[in-house]
């Protein structure tokens, strides 16, 4: 389905944080809103199971700053984390500026949870 050198950068987000929320590129697949939030928990899922350590620290070291993330990692298993962090009230109205029409490709960089997280507004 996607080549997985590429990543679909979303537009309507200012670029650092569009690039944090990137997702695998869909390949042939038209991009839409519903496929783009299926890929973010995709991805978000991947980088928890991958270091479930840092993404909880990510999850609790961001207290101050978005402390709905903080109640997810206190309330529910990690299993679940991607799910809650993308119906999060947190990340909706970000989600909400999401342009399908308008991403673009490019490379996929390394990312972390702690990095999505901090550029959370």
């Amino acid at each position: 389905m996607s080549n997985s050198n590429m990543a679909w950068v979303p537009s309507g987000l200012p670029p650092a944080l569009a690039r944090a929320l990137s997702v695998p590129h869909p390949g042939k697949t038209a991009m839409t809103h519903d496929l783009y939030l299926s890929l973010l928990e995709l991805k978000l899922g991947r980088l928890i199971q991958e270091n479930p350590q840092e993404a909880q620290q990510a999850m609790e070291m961001s207290l101050e700053q978005v402390p709905e993330m903080y109640a997810i990692a206190q309330s529910q298993p990690p299993t679940a984390w991607a799910t809650a962090i993308v119906q999060s009230d947190s990340l909706m109205p970000v989600l909400a500026k999401v342009s399908v029409a308008n991403g673009t490709q490019e490379l996929q960089q390394p990312q972390s949870l702690m990095e999505i997280l901090e550029l959370l507004p």
